[in-house]
């Protein structure tokens, strides 16, 4: 990928052109090729695979909730709420690694100064200190107050974008196909979870979507 992406900056300096790449070239003229092509990696990752993962997430939700995918279609205006659950309830990025930068003790545990910790998003959604019935969708919360895209001035600047692709692409799915449901195989739910510990989301999702009319 490193050397593929080498070869599109090459590209991207010799011909330049009216997109990302191009810009971020011209912009940051001070990056090396290594800087240029480690950001676009991010970009790759961090802009794409998690929102897939957002909207592969949501549909395992609605499948599972009849009532849920046919409150949606009847009410477009409470979609957004809806995916600010399917981000606490299940969100893309399961973990952030940070290292302590002095020592911190947090109730019984001493952290000291250059320990790694990961801390668990998921687990910090489904606090019940923080949010009520914490396991539960709760359509008419609307509960913004999650860490799916991460806490304080490090939250994810992609996060706008990422909100506004899962509602495009549901609201498609709502205006296209009256219902969604999940397959059955050989008596299991076709529903399979990824085995990661920084990644949430469906590793298989077998589903029988009904078009509209």
């Amino acid at each position: 990928m490193r050397e593929r992406f080498h070869a599109l900056i090459e590209q991207h300096r010799c011909e330049p052109r009216d997109n990302f790449t191009t810009q971020l070239i011209v912009n940051g003229a001070q990056l090396s090729d290594d800087e240029l092509t480690h950001t676009l990696m991010l970009v790759l990752f961090a802009g794409h695979e998690t929102t897939s993962n957002l909207i592969a997430s949501a549909l395992a939700h609605l499948a599972r909730d009849s009532t849920l995918y046919q409150q949606l279609r009847r009410d477009r205006a409470a979609l957004p709420g809806a995916i600010e659950e399917f981000l606490r309830l299940d969100s893309p990025v399961e973990m952030l690694l940070r290292i302590a930068l002095q020592d911190v003790e947090i109730g019984a545990q001493t952290i000291r100064a250059g320990e790694r910790l990961y801390l668990v998003l998921n687990s910090a959604n489904r606090d019940p200190e923080a949010f009520e019935r914490a396991d539960e969708l709760q359509l008419a919360s609307a509960r913004r107050r999650h860490l799916a895209f991460g806490p304080g001035v490090h939250m994810c600047m992609g996060a706008p974008l990422a909100r506004l692709v899962a509602r495009l692409a549901l609201d498609g799915m709502l205006e296209r196909f009256s219902a969604i449901e999940l397959l059955v195989d050989d008596g299991d739910p076709a529903l399979t979870w990824r085995e990661e510990l920084m990644v949430r989301g469906p590793r298989a999702l077998q589903v029988q979507l009904l078009p509209s009319g």
